[in-house]
């Protein structure tokens, strides 16, 4: 839910700012939907040219618990491949420790 995820990002933004000085954004990403991916796509090239004189104009994506349904695997890895295939890109994935979920990712990405 939107709501909710924007309230948890405002909740922990001035943490994040401290550390990270960078320009940041949250938003809702169904990788089945592709609506969602072209909206999430045309934030992040918005952004990049924005930033395009910034020295550190690299793009972060960081999800979190987003392996616990296996079927939806080759959906996350070929998403997260069409967002961050224009720029230098770190990909940042936290999930609990269950049911060897990363074991089960790892060959899609």
């Amino acid at each position: 839910d939107n709501e909710w995820m924007q309230r948890n990002f405002d909740l922990n933004e001035t943490m994040l700012r401290e550390r990270i000085s960078a320009t940041m954004e949250v938003a809702r990403l169904d990788w089945r939907n592709p609506d969602d991916i072209a909206t999430v796509q045309t934030i992040i090239q918005e952004r990049l040219s924005t930033s395009a004189s910034d020295s550190n104009n690299g793009l972060m994506i960081v999800a979190s618990d987003v392996l616990y349904n296996h079927d939806t695997h080759q959906d996350l890895a070929t998403t997260l491949y069409e967002l961050s295939k224009s720029q230098s890109t770190r990909i940042i994935i936290g999930f609990p420790d269950r049911d060897n979920d990363e074991d089960h990712f790892r060959p899609f990405a």
